[in-house]
């Protein structure tokens, strides 16, 4: 990475979406309770874009945003913007949330 057009090392993107993730399960830790018939199920995320390298050392904070809530899907979608410490965007996504009707169990 010394000879590359970003001068030093960088870090993977992988890592990066595991933070989202992270911060995703933050965001469902949150909504415990608000449904007592449903679990919050991570879909996945779309339009993953890397803006900007992250160095290693650098800060970053993410933000979680919910956009849309569909009642007839169970369904949520979230962008993710994440932010070094310069201020600087550096990696976007949409989190797709869905929530699933959970099943009874037999008693014993």
């Amino acid at each position: 990475m010394a000879h590359s057009k970003y001068g030093q090392r960088i870090a993977h993107g992988a890592l990066i979406v595991g933070y989202m993730s992270t911060c995703s399960t933050m965001m469902i830790d949150k909504c415990r309770g608000a449904t007592l018939d449903t679990t919050p199920v991570s879909q996945g995320y779309d339009r993953v874009r890397f803006l900007a390298p992250v160095f290693i050392g650098d800060t970053v904070t993410l933000t979680y945003t919910i956009v849309e809530v569909d009642p007839q899907k169970r369904q949520s979608l979230a962008d993710i913007n994440v932010v070094n410490q310069h201020g600087e965007l550096v990696t976007v996504a949409r989190h797709i949330l869905r929530w699933v009707k959970n099943t009874s169990l037999p008693e014993d």
